[in-house]
């Protein structure tokens, strides 16, 4: 009985061995923007084109503007005239001097308390006129700024750093407000998409690193870190879904490949 029950107990107690899972992915580029404009308008230029590298900011495209520029050019004009606001003050300084001396010669009897009162209600005035002339002029300042936010908003930007890899509208062409100039995509890092069956739920988990094989460039075998594990099961095919993020610094790696990616599981 002893020597039946030994071995047995031998294996039981023996650790399981690892192994290895190999799951069909996909890499796909980490965004993809389609670019367009909250403004509508007709394309007066382009910068990039298909297959051009663009940084974030990088100008992409110019909206006809001629409208836009010269309401900049009256808003400046408006928001610069402070003859106006000077002479106003002037007035107000020479108001208020002319009131104090009256003031000065009140007691002496040279001017009476109506003259006075008079002068008083012309500092009243000036400075209201001061004030309401330094109020067109914030406004005009505001005017300005408006101005000029609405012309900016003819210069299209790449939202992201990446390649152009289509070109939806051309020069010359009307762009409304659902249409797309660009499509630009983010290729580094690459996505990993792949699908695992339902039975390997709770042993992959976010963190955990995989081998990614891909074709091109040919023989490639890179690690990529698991960054999300659906928490959804998709009943039809038993499956989940996690992706990993793939470092692609130099875009050797072309985006939109198939790929298998391998873990090793206890």
């Amino acid at each position: 009985m002893t020597r039946i029950l030994l071995p047995l107990l031998l294996v039981l107690a023996t650790p399981a061995l690892a192994e290895d899972t190999v799951l069909d992915c996909l890499a796909n580029p980490a965004k993809k923007v389609a670019v367009s404009s909250s403004v509508t308008g007709v394309v007066g230029e382009t910068r990039v084109g298909r297959g051009d590298r663009v940084a974030k900011g990088d100008v992409l495209a110019l909206l006809d503007s001629t409208i836009e520029q010269a309401d900049v050019a009256v808003a400046a004009a408006q928001a610069a005239g402070t003859e106006v606001r000077d002479a106003d003050q002037a007035k107000l300084t020479l108001a208020q001097a002319t009131y104090e001396r009256a003031k000065a010669l009140l007691q002496s009897g040279s001017v009476t308390q109506s003259k006075v009162e008079e002068l008083e209600a012309a500092v009243v005035v000036a400075r209201s006129d001061l004030a309401g002339e330094t109020r067109r002029l914030q406004l005009a300042a505001i005017e300005l700024d408006r101005a000029r936010t609405v012309l900016s908003l003819r210069t299209l930007h790449s939202p992201i750093d990446g390649f152009v890899v289509s070109q939806d509208t051309q020069a010359g062409e009307f762009l409304r407000q659902d249409g797309t100039l660009f499509t630009i995509v983010q290729t580094d890092p690459l996505y990993v998409e792949a699908y695992a069956p339902v039975e390997l739920y709770g042993r992959i988990k976010t963190g955990a690193t995989g081998t990614v094989s891909l074709d091109q460039p040919a023989g490639t075998k890179v690690t990529a870190v698991v960054t999300v594990v659906d928490p959804i099961f998709d009943a039809a095919s038993s499956t989940f879904g996690l992706r990993l993020e793939l470092s692609n610094a130099d875009d050797a790696i072309p985006a939109g490949q198939h790929c298998q990616v391998s873990f090793t599981l206890p």
